[in-house]
């Protein structure tokens, strides 16, 4: 029964507490902005958005606003939602993806969240799971991903002007640094 526990939005998971530390359930709610085979799926509220890691078949799709009870914690320095319990609270509901820099991308304050960047493409790059274009914006360059699953870039050329959208994932090398 997912009635009786709390509400914590999804921006709180992003801080370590008592909580959230990982040994209890917790739940949430908020709207799939994307679903990865065999990984599991974003879910983003107004605080912030968060990947829930579900390896089993996942049933839920973008638009899909959940209530979710599952472990919180952290992995590779992103928040994460595990062993999750969802039940679907409404269909078809439309999440605006948040216009931002590079600049903002890799600040981090936008890891998990679905956005929209402007920049230059330099180059596509065709792979047997994915393809992966390679951008540049405010003088530094970054990829967009698609899954082979899903749908063939548009006909662009290397030095077409772009916007893309799709959840923002900012990694850090060892030291902290996003790369």
């Amino acid at each position: 029964d997912l009635a009786p526990v709390p509400i914590d939005s999804i921006g709180a998971l992003q801080s370590f507490s008592r909580r959230n530390r990982g040994d209890h359930r917790i739940k949430t709610s908020g709207v799939v902005t994307a679903s990865i085979d065999g990984q599991g799926y974003y879910l983003q509220d107004d605080s912030g958005a968060v990947l829930v890691s579900d390896m089993s078949t996942n049933s839920w799709h973008p638009g899909d606003r959940l209530q979710v009870m599952a472990f919180s914690g952290f992995s590779d320095r992103h928040a994460r939602l595990t062993y999750p319990v969802a039940h679907r609270l409404e269909q078809g509901v439309s999440v605006t993806p948040k216009e931002i820099s590079i600049d903002d991308a890799l600040n981090g304050i936008h890891d998990s969240e679905l956005v929209r960047v402007r920049g230059k493409l330099i180059d596509i790059s065709a792979m047997p799971r994915r393809q992966v274009l390679l951008i540049s914006a405010g003088g530094k360059d970054f990829t967009a991903t698609l899954s082979s699953s899903q749908h063939q870039w548009p006909d662009v050329r290397p030095n077409s002007m772009i916007e893309v959208t799709g959840v923002c994932v900012t990694d850090l090398d060892p030291s902290g640094v996003p790369f």
